[in-house]
């Protein structure tokens, strides 16, 4: 469900730089969620915890749905201490994060991740250390079948963009 990301992270304190790390592994980590604990399952109703796959729970609640083609998912995934990391990152969050929208195995999908109060804790790939912040989210992830993701929103009221 995500496209890879290829950056490097800085030595540099750039705040917009380790953004676009936080906003993937935010992705990254619910992509994960979602695929072990709903991938292959029957639709519906969904009540979940679950454990993150560095540690920490993510109680998820909410519904997912198949017409045939398209999935969709309306979730609300309660994180704490729900660590996990890849590519150039290593965090840890804690917050509510509402996850809505619809994806096909055919490339398409319209996600969005939306969040009052998100914090995050970690590194970016140990050149970026010390990451600790709390912040608002509203992300967009669109896809078309053949071409990359796209991801847009904001983070710390700041535009993120991959």
């Amino acid at each position: 469900m995500l496209t890879l990301l290829v950056l490097a992270c800085t030595s540099e304190p750039d705040e917009s730089a380790s953004d676009v790390w936080v906003v993937y592994g935010v992705l990254d980590t619910e992509s994960v969620l979602f695929n072990l604990n709903f991938a292959g399952q029957p639709v519906g109703p969904k009540d979940v915890l679950a454990s993150c796959p560095l540690g920490g729970t993510a109680h998820i609640v909410g519904a997912t749905g198949n017409d045939g083609t398209i999935e969709s998912a309306d979730l609300t995934i309660t994180m704490e201490d729900c660590a996990n990391s890849g590519l150039d990152y290593d965090l840890s969050f804690n917050g509510v994060l509402v996850w809505q929208g619809t994806f096909a195995s055919t490339g398409y999908k319209m996600m969005t991740t939306q969040s009052d109060s998100l914090e995050v804790v970690g590194s970016c790939g140990g050149a970026i250390d010390g990451i600790d912040r709390t912040c608002a989210l509203a992300v967009t992830d669109r896809g078309e079948a053949g071409q990359e993701s796209y991801v847009t929103g904001e983070w710390c009221g700041r535009p993120v963009e991959f």
